[in-house]
């Protein structure tokens, strides 16, 4: 905490800022506590209602995916996801991807052979569900990441979320959907410039198969549609 306080003064930052900024990080890590232990004691069948209302949101089949938090823990730091078989056009649902880091400590990503059904990410459970898809004014669909433009298209949701933290919706769905270090398929979320990956077999554009942020750097599985077995890793800092 002291190295926050002297990095910000270092470059110039009111202490009554500082301590106010201290105060809400304090205020939600509590919050943040409370509403993991909420979130682990939900039943199968609420969980199950709020990611199908999250879907409900948009107006069209869900081509990426979130990673929506359970609030349970792992007792290491394991990254094992298996992929979901319901996105279309996706040749690697079912799959199973791993996180790793090599002797130089470089991350990559890549597929491996396990039993294991499920998602665990450094250290946390977690389930998917779609993120929503809706088509825009001039007919291109277009994925749903708001939180408030969620909530204001579905009451449902809305009345869903109340049911296990009424304090606050909003802030429920916050740590659901924006706890997780990472999100299956749909457009890559770039640290720095893109980095575009093409085939060797085809030379057509890969498709982001899942990126997980890892630190302080962004790792990234590409595959080819065409040649689902063809794939590429890489990562950027942020």
């Amino acid at each position: 905490m002291f190295d926050v306080i002297a990095a910000c003064l270092c470059v110039g930052l009111p202490v009554v800022a500082i301590l106010y900024f201290l105060v809400f990080s304090i205020q939600w890590k509590r919050e943040r506590r409370l509403i993991a232990k909420i979130v682990a004691s939900a039943t199968e069948v609420q969980m199950e209602e709020i990611a199908r209302l999250i879907e409900s949101c948009g107006t069209e089949t869900p081509t990426a995916a979130f990673l929506m938090a359970t609030g349970e823990s792992t007792p290491d730091k394991t990254t094992l996801i298996r992929l979901p078989t319901n996105i279309p056009q996706f040749p690697w649902g079912g799959r199973c991807v791993t996180l790793t880091n090599d002797e130089g400590n470089i991350p990559s990503l890549s597929f491996v052979e396990s039993d294991f059904e499920g998602i665990v990410c450094l250290g946390k459970r977690y389930r998917t569900v779609g993120v929503p898809k809706k088509k825009t004014k001039t007919g291109k669909s277009k994925n749903i990441y708001d939180i408030e433009r969620m909530l204001s298209a579905s009451p449902q949701l809305v009345a869903a979320l109340k049911e296990l933290y009424p304090k606050s919706p909003q802030t429920l769905l916050v740590y659901l959907l924006r706890t997780a270090p990472a999100q299956i398929g749909g457009p890559p979320g770039w640290y720095q410039d893109p980095e575009v990956q093409k085939c060797p077999k085809c030379g057509r554009y890969m498709s982001l198969i899942v990126q997980i942020e890892d630190g302080s750097a962004m790792v990234y599985l590409f595959g080819c549609r065409a040649h689902p077995d063809e794939t590429a890793t890489l990562y950027q800092l942020d």
